[in-house]
């Protein structure tokens, strides 16, 4: 299974151990949005929202997209 955990994508197995897979930007406020979603077969997208200091209404959002690959299985 693959979670963002905070600033940090990880991939945890049936045990729960987990292993970090990147790290993303820090959260620095409480009311930032994450989110993770599958983009087709291959690709995952994970999104982080943060609200602008002066204007909690509007958000800076970064966006990262990643290539899966089976476990062993290397990219080309």
């Amino acid at each position: 299974m693959l979670v963002l955990d905070g600033p940090v994508l990880r991939a945890v197995d049936r045990d729960l151990g987990s292993s970090v897979l990147a790290e993303l930007a820090p959260v620095r406020d409480s009311r930032t949005i994450r989110s993770l979603r599958r983009d087709g077969d291959d690709r995952l997208v994970a999104t982080v929202a943060e609200p602008h200091a002066a204007d909690p209404a509007r958000y800076t959002v970064d966006t990262w997209t990643f290539r899966l690959t089976p476990a062993g299985g290397g990219g080309s």
